[in-house]
């Protein structure tokens, strides 16, 4: 029955389980994990430049399947929406098991277990990897939140915050004291539901090489566990390959010569060798080489080993060796004994590898080994020596190098003047297989800067656009340029790869476009680089969700409000009030100067303009403008509840809080669980609306909570407007 529903859950689980958890789900390989850690690992060997280094921790978990509480894999079946009558059967295979242990040869009392997957089970692998998802969503949440940040081994990789294989974990985030202290709270959480136990003694965390001693020793210690070079060997295989790859995998040849060492104890026959040597001595490395190129001098020790106990007695002893390996190595039909050349065979492994990148490229691992290797701009790609020609049988240029002294590269090719290829000096240098390759390589073509300056966009994008075309953002490979020295600024690692390249990627056929779509091009590129900024800056980047659903609120609130002509401040207060009913209150949020503190203000008058009452305070959030705005009127509309008030026209200067509100859509973030709160408060106070106001007309608000007095605690002037607001009010309102 276990076997049973183990088939029918299998095919369910791909859409459940996270990418970052590899095993025994169909089309994840544990390949897939050992390359990405490779990665991950080579990265954080080559990071040196930053302040703010990165950190692996590899979990070692004690008697994982032992310690896991059977109503904590109820309760993850249902939260993952699995059926009541589905969770019972499968909750019944799990409870029935009964134990009785050999005494002395006699079976002992039943003994009932009350936790634990039974070892040997074919439902319980699947169990596991379901409770597993708990402490992956645990992380995913923090990351979501900005609590943790996972590591980005190159510029468009994915963030990566852990990789999975059962209960092998590895974790990576910045090192720093404070997202050390919510893994460390993550793993918490999950030990206390799950019944896991980290095993911290055997546990050990690795750094990047620009982290200080002093704080990998805080880090380490804060975690209880010991500090390790790297990770050591992941999954069976080791995890740092460095320049002597012979020494690195030097064990595959010791391993190898322990065995033949136990073999030489037995009379076998040669049909018994060769039946050995094929299923046992040369499956050995199959695994080191379905990952890694082994040298070929390894590979060549390896085949001497073999060839000499076949011929020989033992390793030691040389005889006689009646017929070259390479003949042993062909086919049988071809008078061989079929033995593998160990490199074609390694290639044959890795080919395979290729293939599944070809037809699997959406899989984490695809998607990191793509953003380590792309060709770019084409500024660094040699024409002479990189397979750069759409040819997949050869993709490289076939033409005789004119001067071998001579660099040439793909940007060369381009005409500058018309953004197409230069055809004559194409024909004239490359013979005609090639320049017929090259001349159908599509480009991205050229642009008329005027059309950006006629755009309907805000001047800021425009200004924006204009420097990342011009290629004079402040990106590492411009700072390096003008010899600004980056040791003491906080970048993440980058290909080398500039903004130009993304903005004339995604701007290549903005002639064929309109407006419209020009204009979201552009904000959508800034708002990337801004999070770009906010995460080197700030240490936090928005998820692409979030990201995307602010810039809608944004394109939105511009082509509400933004087009329209300025008016005078008096004015502005008229359009406010016009068609109001009830009270009006007007809020704002604003950060000290100082400490970054955010802060809230708000006024509230009558309809004819009489005061009502104003109210400042402190507010606890990141440092996110739109966040703080959100709630900013959020404390407005709780105390105007609290006070008995409806029917309320609330105006704001956040264009983009007030499209957001109008158009709201659930998304996982803060800002998300703002907005509802937000909505909540409108929807029980009939009548109440939030609209915009421009910022001249929002001044008292905004000095309200700019004064100094709003970060030490909330304040309420009820019996008159403190005297700095009483000129702005006499002339406002």
């Amino acid at each position: 029955m276990a076997k049973m529903v183990a088939n029918r859950m299998k095919p369910l689980l791909e859409g459940i389980i996270s990418e970052s958890q590899s095993a025994f789900l169909p089309g994840r390989l544990i390949s897939d994990n050992i390359m990405i850690a490779s990665e991950v690992g080579h990265y954080l060997r080559r990071k040196q430049l930053g302040q703010v280094g990165w950190a692996a921790l590899k979990l070692d978990m004690a008697k994982a399947y032992d310690r896991m509480e059977w109503p904590f894999v109820e309760q993850m079946l249902r939260r993952l929406g699995f059926d009541d009558r589905w969770v019972q059967l499968v909750m019944l295979c799990v409870r029935s098991v009964r134990y009785k242990v050999l005494i002395n040869g006699r079976p002992s009392e039943e003994i009932v277990p009350t936790r634990g997957l039974r070892q040997g089970d074919p439902l319980s692998p699947y169990l596991f990897i379901i409770c597993a998802e708990g402490l992956s969503l645990l992380l995913q949440d923090s990351q979501t939140r900005g609590l943790i940040h996972g590591c980005r081994v190159a510029r468009g990789a994915p963030s990566i915050s852990h990789l999975f294989f059962a209960d092998d974990s590895l974790l990576f985030f910045k090192a720093n004291l404070q997202e050390t202290m919510e893994v460390k709270r993550c793993l918490g959480v999950y030990e206390a539901y799950s019944g896991q136990a980290v095993n911290f003694n055997k546990s050990s965390i690795s750094f990047s090489r620009n982290t200080r001693n002093e704080v990998k020793d805080l880090l380490a210690g804060a975690l209880g566990v010991a500090q390790a070079d790297d990770f050591g060997k992941y999954l069976g295989l080791p995890s740092v390959i460095g320049r002597n790859k012979k020494l690195v995998f030097a064990y595959i040849e010791q391993k190898m010569k322990q065995r033949f060492g136990t073999w030489n104890k037995r009379l076998l026959s040669r049909a018994g060798k060769e039946v050995l040597m094929k299923s046992v001595a040369q499956a050995m490395p199959t695994y080191t080489m379905s990952i890694f190129l082994i040298p070929k001098t390894l590979c060549a020790s390896l085949e001497r080993l073999m060839n000499r106990y076949w011929w020989g007695r033992n390793v030691r002893e040389d005889s006689i060796h009646w017929l070259a390996w390479d003949r042993m190595c062909m086919p049988k039909k071809f008078g061989g004994l079929g033995f593998k050349r160990l490199h074609e065979f390694n290639l044959a492994l890795l080919a395979k590898q290729g293939w599944r990148l070809l037809t699997k490229p959406n899989t984490l691992m695809a998607r990191v080994l793509k953003a380590r290797r792309r060709i770019g701009n084409g500024r660094t790609t040699q024409v002479w020596t990189h397979p750069w020609l759409p040819d997949a049988h050869d993709p490289y240029v076939s033409t005789l190098q004119p001067d071998p002294n001579q660099v040439l590269t793909m940007a060369d090719l381009v005409d500058d003047l018309t953004g197409a290829w230069n055809g004559t000096l194409i024909h004239q240098v490359f013979n005609a297989r090639d320049a017929t390759l090259i001349n159908n390589l599509p480009l991205n073509g050229t642009y008329d800067d005027l059309w950006l300056w006629n755009l309907k966009i805000p001047p800021n994008w425009k200004n924006f656009m204009w420097r990342a075309l011009s290629n004079i953002l402040p990106t590492p490979d411009n700072l390096v340029k003008r010899r600004v020295d980056l040791v003491n600024l906080p970048l993440p690692h980058y290909n080398g790869d500039n903004f130009l390249f993304w903005a004339e990627l995604w701007l290549g056929g903005a002639s064929a476009l309109d407006c419209d779509s020009k204009g979201k091009m552009c904000g959508l590129l800034h708002s990337i680089w801004t999070a770009r900024n906010s995460a080197v800056w700030n240490g936090f980047l928005p998820t692409p969700t979030a990201l995307c659903s602010r810039f809608l609120s944004t394109w939105a609130a511009w082509m509400q409000h933004g087009a329209s002509p300025r008016i005078t401040q008096q004015q502005a207060v008229l359009q406010a009030n016009q068609g109001q009913h009830g009270l009006a209150c007007y809020v704002d949020a604003a950060f000290q100067n100082n400490q970054q503190q955010p802060t809230y203000g708000f006024v509230v008058l009558e309809e004819d303009g009489r005061y009502v009452a104003a109210v400042n305070g402190p507010l606890v959030c990141p440092y996110d403008p739109l966040m703080a705005e959100a709630m900013a009127v959020t404390e407005a509309l709780s105390w105007l509840k609290n006070n008995g008030y409806t029917a309320v026209s609330l105006f704001t200067d956040c264009a983009v809080l007030v499209s957001s509100i109008r158009n709201a859509c659930s998304f996982r973030s803060y800002f998300g669980f703002i907005l509802d709160s937000c909505i909540r408060l409108i929807s029980s106070m009939p009548g109440t609306v939030v609209s915009y106001v421009r910022r001249d007309a929002n001044v008292a608000a905004h000095m309200l909570a700019k004064h100094s007095n709003a970060p030490a605690g909330g304040t309420v002037w009820r019996d008159g407007p403190p005297s700095f607001l009483e000129p702005i009010l006499a002339n406002a309102i």
